[in-house]
């Protein structure tokens, strides 16, 4: 809009709201320096938002009022709100000059260096993810015209506390990971609102908002993206049967109130609204767990004292593979292949807008169209990720990089410094790395496509436990350097002949069982499919965890990020209590001990033995007393919070504790259903047998407990039970 006013023009924007520059006119333009005469020949310009319109107000110059005086004059007057105001790009003027009268009242800190956690737990009372902002500053301060909350946090992480997932850690900062000595890490995530507190111009005024995010990484697995779904679901009253494809229309159904014509809540002003750019690095997996009952709780089981244990996941039912259909097995098999992408480099823009007027529904779909246009520019490189063709994206990076090194680092050696020697150690480390990025790329890419290829073909066996065990054992036994890709290739090579062997036999006589004769056909045909396809799969597994261990090789004194701590343990009545690392470590140990032996039992209670590195472990169906590993057969891990194995408390120990107590020792274990009776005595807790059918009373394992309070507790705790077994006994007749 162009106002004129004797002889002379001045250009007004009406998207600004707030105090404009102050409009001279007549006399040719000069700014007129006191008294009646500025009055009477400037014009005070203000834009106001009355409802849904931006009304422009032109009104007399006073100085007394407004936020802009002319050079030299001083007004003596008490603060407002409106005493600061941004000097807007190409609207400043010599002639006039904005009053600096912001005073700070006061300023309010919150340091927390231990950090803010969140955990959500899912409706089957089993707690699906964990998320923590470590080292976080909240700083907050008021002032005359404004008020400004500046947030910082260090580190940002999300855990995947699903049992048995592929990716522990859901979300991370990439390269925060290895400090750097001497060089502060910046924080992962900081944000800075400045909002004014004028309310007279008709919205809620913010002159500054900024969101700034390290590089992160995002890694996915099937199971916790049903796991979020199931969350996430809305439940209706009265309607326990609510399935996942009729809760759209549920929804919609559902009593909606109206909106007014011009309902869109509270209008908010930004002077500036910069969402800076950030890039993050996506990774999915497929997962082979795919049976609609195993969707709705991911990873749970139904407890059975009777039998002794919970019914595993993977045993009720054939899977996606027994979907009727050759076209559902065929895409059953090529998604298993095609489905997987690792660090695909997803790069979002920035989104900066300037002088803009919205409510909280319009910014959210301005943000969410920006981010879906620049996430949709970028599929090339999701597509490049695939692990079935190689991450060739991956191994350009890799590679790249590597070059990159081979000559910056030499180039940093003899700018640097003046001494020669700098130059030969710049040569040297760039010609290290680009060897290690180099071969890294080349066995990442190769590992990734052979993987593909064998998650592909198992999903063809038609033989979900051997898809099941096959995927537990890539996630628990993941090789950590070129002798161990070696150890577990062969490994795995040799459980896919004797699999497929065994198939031929076994499948036959199992759907016989629950079929009859069809059954025993069908059997027939299943084993003839394993034997084929298992052996292809072995042999594709030792092609992937050789190169996996080659590539590891080249990383294994690289820092390792863990779980910020393990997944929270819920009692069987399922209320939640306060988070006890105790008693998530003895769950961690029962889920991985003797490779999973024991994951679907129920834990109650474990005990350390004093003077030993034997541990008893109680469930509501067994007793099982193990040896631990020693650290150096365990291996270590750091947490990203810094806490380490050596610390020996529940948290730090995550990587020695949780992930390697599959290599532990079962000295012996003992069902509950099987004793007849517990006697406590003065060094420990034995367990009595029950007679056998001669009269015969074999003896029983003995606890040795040498501490009375350790010794009373634990055998409350097998009481306990005892007790759930009887009362499980008595329920079913």
């Amino acid at each position: 809009l162009v106002i004129g006013a004797q002889g002379s023009t001045r250009k007004v924007s009406l998207q600004e709201i707030g105090e404009q520059r102050p409009f001279v006119y007549g006399a040719g333009g000069a700014a007129p320096r006191r008294g009646a005469a500025l009055a009477a020949s400037t014009m005070n310009i203000e834009v106001v938002a009355v409802g849904a319109q931006q009304v422009l107000r032109l009104t007399g110059y006073t100085a007394e009022n407004s936020l802009y005086v002319a050079p030299g004059a001083r007004i003596a007057r008490a603060p407002t709100a409106q005493s600061t105001a941004s000097t807007r790009t190409g609207r400043s003027d010599e002639r006039f000059e904005v009053v600096e009268d912001e005073r700070t009242r006061f300023v309010f800190r919150v340091g927390l260096s231990g950090g803010v956690g969140v955990s959500v737990i899912s409706r089957l009372s089993s707690e699906i993810l964990f998320a923590t902002l470590s080292d976080v500053e909240l700083k907050c301060t008021d002032s005359t015209s404004n008020q400004t909350l500046r947030l910082a946090a260090k580190w940002v992480q999300i855990d995947n506390q699903i049992p048995g997932a592929l990716f522990p850690i859901v979300l991370y900062p990439t390269t925060l990971g290895a400090a750097t000595a001497g060089v502060s890490a910046p924080p992962a995530l900081q944000a800075v609102v400045v909002r004014a507190k004028d309310r007279s111009y008709g919205v809620e005024y913010f002159k500054y908002a900024s969101v700034l995010a390290q590089e992160l990484s995002v890694e996915l697995d099937e199971d916790f993206l049903y796991a979020l779904l199931d969350f996430v679901k809305f439940d209706v009253p009265g309607r326990s049967d609510v399935s996942m494809d009729d809760g759209a229309a549920l929804m919609l159904a559902s009593a909606i109130p109206e909106a007014g014509a011009h309902d869109d809540g509270v209008q908010l002003y930004f002077e500036f609204l910069h969402l800076q750019p950030f890039k993050i690095n996506i990774s999915f997996m497929r997962t082979q767990r795919l049976d609609e009952g195993v969707r709705g709780g991911v990873g749970e089981a139904s407890y059975t004292p009777e039998h002794g244990m919970a019914v595993p996941a993977e045993h009720t039912g054939e899977g996606v593979a027994s979907t009727p259909g050759v076209v559902a097995y065929a895409m059953n098999v090529l998604t298993m292949a095609i489905g997987n992408v690792n660090e695909a480099p997803v790069s979002l823009n920035a989104l900066v807008m300037q002088n803009v007027r919205v409510s909280m529904p319009v910014l959210a779909d301005r943000m969410q169209k920006h981010y879906s246009q620049e996430v949709f520019n970028q599929v090339y490189k999701v597509v490049g990720s695939a692990n079935l063709l190689g991450n060739p994206v991956g191994l350009f990076s890799s590679i790249s990089s590597g070059v990159s090194d081979f000559f910056y680092e030499p180039y940093q050696g003899f700018v640097m410094s003046d001494r020669p020697q700098d130059f030969g150690f710049g040569l040297a480390r760039g010609t290290a790395s680009l060897f290690k990025k180099t071969v890294f790329g080349m066995t990442d890419s190769f590992s990734k496509f052979t993987d593909s290829m064998s998650k592909g073909l198992s999903a063809a066996t038609l033989d979900p436990r051997f898809q099941s065990e096959r995927s537990m054992s890539r996630v628990r036994n993941k090789p950590k350097h070129a002798v161990y890709g070696v150890a577990r290739g062969a490994e795995s090579l040799a459980k896919s002949l004797g699999s497929g062997l065994a198939g031929v036999v076994m499948r036959p006589i199992e759907g016989a069982e629950e079929s009859g004769v069809g059954g025993f056909f069908k059997g027939v045909g299943k084993g003839l499919v394993g034997v084929v396809t298992k052996p292809v799969v072995g042999m594709f597994d030792l092609a992937s965890n050789v190169t996996e261990g080659i590539r590891n090789t080249t990383t294994v004194f690289e820092r390792d990020l863990d779980r910020q701590r393990l997944p929270r343990h819920i009692g069987r009545d399922g209320i939640l209590t306060v988070y006890s690392a105790r008693d998530a470590l003895g769950q961690a140990w029962m889920r991985e001990l003797s490779k999973g032996a024991y994951a679907n039992d129920s834990y109650l209670a474990h005990l350390e033995l004093p003077g030993s590195d034997m541990v008893v472990l109680l469930t509501y169906q067994r007793l099982v007393v193990f040896r631990r590993a020693k650290p150096d057969e365990a291996g270590m891990t750091v947490g990203a919070a810094g806490s380490s194995a050596e610390m020996g408390s529940a948290t730090g120990a995550i990587g020695i504790s949780a992930a390697n107590a599959s290599k532990a020792h079962v000295e012996w274990e003992q069902e509950i259903r099987s004793l007849h009776s517990i006697q406590l005595e003065a060094t420990g807790i034995s367990l009595k047998l029950p007679a056998t059918a001669e009269g015969y009373v074999p003896p029983g394992p003995f606890i040795p407990i040498a501490d009375p309070q350790s010794r009373r507790w634990f055998y409350d705790r097998i009481k306990e039970a005892v007790k759930a077994l009887s009362d499980h006994r008595k329920e079913v007749g």
